[in-house]
């Protein structure tokens, strides 16, 4: 494996750690997954292994309960991201108590860059640094209107070799 895919996976094991940590308190959790790095089965293996009993076993009961607090949103370029962030501040401001988005105290965009980098050509390009601005203002929306916590994941890579 090499150390791109290694790094990525890292990245995206801390993200699902995250989202498992928090559900088991009962923090509901968006989580916005732009690399297609998130799956039921990994984060059911994440809390077997961590918040398992003396022998090993997690009840099925407890595991249903922490994944309903995890919303997932598959987005895979930053209009889907800023839709997702936008239905969760509509969400969470009008829905009250009652919304979907009601419990949702963290959010986790597992990687920025997999949405902005193709967006981002110099200075020739003004539409996606304005988008990559909006981004970072829904962002701070979400994370001061809506009472919630924000971790956003940044997979900027470099390779050892010279160019």
């Amino acid at each position: 494996m090499d150390n791109t895919t290694t790094n990525r996976t890292i990245a995206a094991q801390l993200c699902l750690t995250a989202a498992v940590a928090a559900a088991s308190h009962g923090i509901g959790v968006l989580y916005i997954d732009t690399a297609n790095g998130c799956s039921v089965r990994r984060m059911q293996q994440i809390a077997r292994s961590r918040y398992a009993d003396a022998n090993g076993e997690m009840a099925a009961r407890q595991v249903d309960a922490l994944l309903d607090r995890l919303r997932v949103v598959r987005a895979f370029d930053v209009s889907r991201v800023m839709s997702a962030l936008v239905a969760y501040i509509d969400g969470v401001m009008e829905g009250g108590r009652n919304g979907v988005y009601s419990d949702c105290r963290l959010i986790i965009l597992d990687s920025v860059t997999a949405v902005i980098s193709p967006l981002l050509g110099g200075f020739k390009n003004p539409a996606g640094h304005g988008l990559m601005a909006s981004l970072g203002h829904l962002l701070n929306r979400a994370a001061s209107q809506c009472s919630a916590c924000v971790l956003v994941g940044c997979f900027f890579l470099c390779s050892s070799e010279p160019l």
